[in-house]
């Protein structure tokens, strides 16, 4: 089933609801002049629609929402696989503690630079070590603005749903404006 509401966007009054079948069905409730339609999974809000619906599943269906779609787009900035996020951080220690010719002496040290220097070699590419560290470090940081900039979007519009008064509030906090993927 599928609940719609007609709410007043001004002060977030629920002004009718009802269920429909699915989806599409519940798109053909026209709400009144000056009324919003929200159409939402059923059982997201509660209790009785007036004088105070109960709107904590659907703050938490919201959060969970922006969870999932920060979730798709941090798996388009870092890929996502057991230990991946501690190799980057290895590999981002490796290329900041480099010093040229410090792998001949000390390989123990760049074994991931080193294995990025001898995959390239396995292709025909002729990289140098300080070729590496440009890169890891230059991924390093456009991973980690990204990933930032998700992050404080995702945080920012949980707090925003938390702290919403009413059910325009929390509309309006949902609507986050992610960058593009």
């Amino acid at each position: 089933m599928t609940t719609w509401v007609h709410y007043d966007p001004a002060t977030g009054a629920i002004r009718q609801a009802g269920l429909c079948a699915n989806e599409a069905e519940a798109g053909q409730q026209v709400p009144a002049k000056d009324l919003h339609l929200l159409v939402l999974p059923d059982g997201l809000i509660g209790g009785p629609l007036t004088p105070e619906p109960d709107l904590s599943r659907l703050r938490l269906w919201l959060q969970q929402q922006i969870d999932a779609q920060a979730a798709r787009l941090f798996a388009g900035v870092v890929t996502d696989i057991a230990g991946q996020d501690r190799r980057y951080l290895l590999k981002a220690r490796e290329a900041r503690e480099w010093s040229e010719g410090d792998e001949v002496t000390h390989p123990e040290r760049y074994p991931f630079m080193l294995a990025a220097r001898d995959a390239a070699a396995a292709v025909g590419a002729d990289v140098t070590m300080m070729d590496i560290r440009d890169q890891i470090l230059a991924q390093s940081a456009a991973s980690a603005a990204a990933e930032a900039d998700i992050e404080a979007r995702r945080v920012t519009h949980k707090q925003l749903i938390r702290d919403a008064g009413n059910l325009a509030q929390i509309i309006e906090a949902a609507a986050v404006s992610w960058p593009a993927a």
